[in-house]
């Protein structure tokens, strides 16, 4: 799944809205610092941005920061990219499938992030 970021967003839920502020941080400091290029995200970069950007900003605290947004899973992670792109802030590339989020090997990677194994997403 590639998700490519191309307008604002203006009617998302309240309660999601630090989630929002943080993966829109989260991909800002992926494609700058770590690719170094503005490209479409995978599935798997997008969660990778998401544990590299809390462990940057917050150390340490990372992953209680990530559960108390209830990022509490990959899939979770998915469901803000969907209503990112349900407000047409964030594009799909054809042939991508939120599904994605929810794939086995990127659900352990991101559990064993969140037990404090930060290695396992940051590059």
């Amino acid at each position: 799944m590639k998700v490519t970021v191309f307008g604002r967003a203006n009617n998302l839920p309240k309660e999601k809205i630090e989630a929002y502020i943080l993966l829109s941080k989260a991909f800002h400091y992926y494609t700058k610092r770590v690719i170094k290029q503005k490209r479409g995200l995978s599935a798997d970069e997008i969660v990778r941005a998401v544990g590299s950007y809390a462990v940057h900003e917050y150390g340490m605290l990372a992953t209680t920061v990530l559960k108390e947004l209830s990022l509490n899973y990959a899939k979770d992670i998915g469901a803000v990219v969907h209503e990112l792109l349900s407000i047409n802030w964030l594009g799909l590339d054809p042939g991508d499938e939120i599904s994605d989020f929810s794939a086995p090997a990127l659900e352990k990677k991101y559990q064993k992030f969140l037990d404090g194994k930060f290695s396992i997403l940051i590059q």
